[in-house]
């Protein structure tokens, strides 16, 4: 199999207290007196956010790529569909790259949307031809309609997100990056999403996607690269280096900060797995007990919130959903600052990663106080082995563990 992609002993600096523009007289005489007084080099010291960063990936291969926050995954990807270069080292690709790095990139916010798909496709050297017997496909796929025609600086963020995706993947990528810009998308559009890019792996695409969503990523990437402050911490089959990265990647205030939307009177403070003794943990056995601590605060009491948690495998949709609209236990009334734990006896979910969100709704049951938020990846983790093993071992197949036996009837065996 050939390379797509080639990372050689890349590096990627910004120095600080360098303005950019042309230089002046002042700035000059300033630049002089610094270094006269050796704070010039301070004021140069530059930041590495890539490191020696050397991988190499296949032809029609689709690979995830992880990290905290800072750790270098968007610079990569810049760095990749020359938005950016390398201040050290080389980057190889073979054929047409398409990405989508953030919402609303690629597109020209002047021009409209029919516009658009005319521009990106000629910047990248697709046939007119090509490109309009292509139109009506991007069209469709983004669900604009008659918004097509307009500009697109009037467009939502979800209608920006699904232009952008809608012309980089269906204008022939060889390589197709997706960055986070996947998790403003509606759970519909993220199912189409994720359906157009096993159709570009199969027909030979390969795929490099950035995200925080771990289920997702093992959901559709068999190989996962781990970044760590800008460097290379592990690279192979996804659920191993997904379970490497979950150990150290609990819920925290600040990623629960950055994955909640703006504009809603609740919000979560903080949150966190338990034990059956209430010990904060890191991962859960599978078939085994569970609670979720939830920690909010509000802009006002509230009478007969609703909390609800989803757990999912990255795929669209719920695994498990616990609701106190359906259960009716939601708190009579809250403060200002409350707190709930969900307690699940018999977690049904065989060893892997996945993602929860937590919802919280009004008591009419249809007003949101508080959007989706994620709250960190859980993981479930269980005997791995061969031979003779329960069904709560099993490490493939379908996320839901259930039990059952096998009856034989020697009489029908020959």
């Amino acid at each position: 199999m050939n390379w797509a992609v080639q990372f050689d002993q890349v590096g990627k600096t910004y120095r600080r207290g360098v303005r950019k523009g042309y230089p002046t007289l002042v700035g000059s005489f300033s630049q002089a007196a610094r270094a006269l007084m050796g704070r010039e080099q301070n004021s140069q010291k530059p930041d590495w956010v890539l490191r020696n960063l050397s991988f190499e990936i296949q032809q029609g291969e689709s690979v995830g790529l992880i990290g905290h926050n800072g750790a270098g995954k968007t610079s990569a990807l810049r760095i990749l569909t020359h938005i950016n270069r390398p201040t050290e080292g080389l980057v190889r690709h073979r054929g047409r790259v398409g990405a989508l790095i953030e919402v609303g990139a690629g597109v020209s916010p002047e021009l409209t949307g029919r516009e658009n798909i005319w521009l990106y496709g000629s910047m990248v050297g697709i046939p007119r031809a090509e490109i309009a017997r292509r139109f009506d496909a991007i069209v469709d796929f983004s669900e604009l309609g008659r918004f097509v025609d307009l500009q697109v600086k009037y467009l939502s963020s979800g209608m920006l997100l699904r232009l952008g995706f809608s012309i980089a993947s269906h204008l022939e990528p060889d390589i197709f990056a997706v960055d986070e810009a996947l998790a403003v998308g509606d759970a519909s559009f993220q199912a189409k999403c994720v359906k157009r890019m096993g159709s570009l792996v199969e027909n030979g695409a390969t795929i490099l996607f950035v995200s925080h969503q771990l289920a997702a990523v093992e959901a559709l990437c068999p190989k996962t690269i781990l970044l760590e402050k800008g460097q290379l911490i592990a690279f192979g089959p996804s659920s191993d280096v997904i379970e490497q990265y979950s150990r150290t990647a609990a819920p925290s205030s600040r990623f629960i900060e950055n994955s909640q939307k703006p504009g809603y009177p609740v919000r979560i403070v903080h949150a966190s797995y338990r034990d059956t003794h209430g010990q904060e943990i890191i991962d859960t056995p599978s078939r085994g007990s569970l609670g979720i601590q939830l920690e909010f605060e509000a802009d006002q009491d509230y009478r007969e919130p609703n909390v609800i948690v989803s757990i999912s495998d990255g795929r669209p949709g719920a695994l498990v959903e616990c609701s106190m609209l359906v259960d009716g236990r939601s708190p009579e009334r809250t403060a200002k600052k409350w707190s709930c734990l969900l307690k699940i006896d018999d977690l049904p979910l065989r060893p892997g990663n996945f993602d929860v969100k937590v919802l919280v709704v009004s008591n009419d049951g249809y007003s949101p106080l508080m959007d989706w938020c994620d709250i960190g990846t859980l993981l479930v983790v269980g005997e791995r082995g061969a031979g003779k093993q329960s069904a709560t071992n099993l490490v493939f197949g379908a996320p839901i563990a259930i039990d059952y036996e096998w009856v034989i009837d020697s009489d029908l065996v020959k």
